[in-house]
């Protein structure tokens, strides 16, 4: 929104549970409205056409996700004839096939009565909804864009058809101190490394901190810090709280939601232990400040950290899911290799400032817009 100010946008904010009391970020100038939507207030019956209804008039409709907000661009194309663009960075079915059970606007996948008139009672009936919503969002949709080559082949796999779809990849601003030199630390001694994710079970945080312990046993004067919110699942975050302590750590911090920008001048590492991942913007942010990565084998990561082109150098180290052992290796070769360090950090710039500039990002989607637009005139 931002990058196009040419464009007026309203939101369509939809919720599950408490309505939210204030915004998570600041409200770009050329948003005109923000309308809160619902999805279990017991005072008013939900249906379709009650949702589409409240929708912000619009000659163009925008899903960021296949699940509740890709069902609402569906039938607001299919009820108003408006052209529905589609843009997924998660793939939630496949995410809930794999038990994930943490999605979009609040809503969590459980076997209790209390969703039972929304999705059904099983995993099986949510994994089946969640695909079938996927489906609908695909065949309807006129534009499909999502971040990586990796979701692309799983839309596909689904019917998503090639004609319609695109590869837009996540972009992010270079910082003034983006070539690093602000990091004076001597790895081999006092490292600060970081996972940057909610604390939940899909970013995985235990194999982190397994990992952390292993890497202190031989730098004992290592720092690591889990930057996040750790309010989403409370009972994981305990877990993961009762594990530092287990395992002896002694300079761990979990800080909560913050603002992460402050944080990345002052560290020299970026994990990420996910068992699911499309295209993180953390990892972006931790090129555009010259920090190499280390991260599992998952989703759009490999096309991040090995790039996809042939020609294309490594800007950190891929490991996989749920072996702390090969991620505190990844960890403990950056810190005692300076120039593999210096090397990644760099390649991590240029692939940033080549391949995932907010600008081109934002004259992609302009591209689109103008082109549906354009046949509405």
């Amino acid at each position: 929104m931002h990058g196009l100010p040419e464009f007026s946008f309203s939101v369509a904010h939809l919720f599950y549970g408490p309505r939210p009391d204030r915004p998570k970020f600041p409200i770009p100038q050329n948003v005109s409205e923000i309308a809160s939507i619902s999805l279990n207030d017991s005072s008013t019956p939900v249906t379709v056409q009650g949702l589409v209804d409240i929708l912000p008039e619009a000659r163009l409709y925008h899903s960021l996700s296949t699940g509740f907000a890709g069902w609402l661009g569906t039938e607001a194309k299919r009820r108003k004839g408006l052209p529905f663009v589609l843009t997924e960075h998660g793939i939630y079915w496949r995410e809930v096939a794999l038990g994930v059970d943490e999605l979009e606007c609040g809503f969590k996948i459980v076997e209790t009565e209390e969703g039972e008139f929304l999705l059904g009672r099983t995993w099986k009936d949510w994994s089946q909804t969640f695909r079938e919503l996927a489906r609908r969002a695909y065949e309807s949709a006129d534009v499909i864009t999502t971040v990586c080559s990796f979701n692309q082949a799983l839309q596909r796999l689904l019917g998503a058809p090639q004609s319609r779809s695109f590869v837009i990849p996540n972009g992010t601003a270079i910082p003034p101190n983006g070539n690093g030199e602000s990091r004076r630390r001597e790895l081999t001694t006092r490292p600060r490394i970081a996972l940057v994710g909610r604390v939940t079970p899909i970013k995985d945080v235990k194999t982190f901190l397994r990992a952390c312990s292993i890497v202190e046993q031989q730098i004992p004067d290592a720092e690591f810090l889990v930057i996040g919110p750790t309010d989403l699942d409370p009972e994981y975050t305990r877990a993961c709280a009762d594990l530092a302590e287990e395992l002896h750590l002694r300079r761990v911090i979990f800080t909560g939601e913050v603002d992460v920008e402050r944080f990345f001048p002052s560290i020299d590492i970026i994990v990420l232990t996910s068992v699911s991942e499309a295209q993180p913007l953390v990892i972006l942010e931790a090129y555009a400040h010259s920090i190499p990565v280390v991260t599992t084998d998952v989703g759009g990561l490999p096309e991040l950290v090995l790039g996809n082109d042939p020609s294309d150098e490594p800007a950190g180290i891929l490991c996989p899911v749920a072996n702390p052992e090969r991620i505190a290796g990844g960890m403990l070769r950056l810190c005692g290799d300076g120039a593999l360090y210096r090397k990644y950090a760099q390649t991590g710039l240029a692939r940033v400032k080549s391949r995932h500039a907010a600008e081109t990002v934002a004259n992609a989607y302009r591209s689109i817009y103008h082109r549906l637009l354009d046949k509405c005139d």
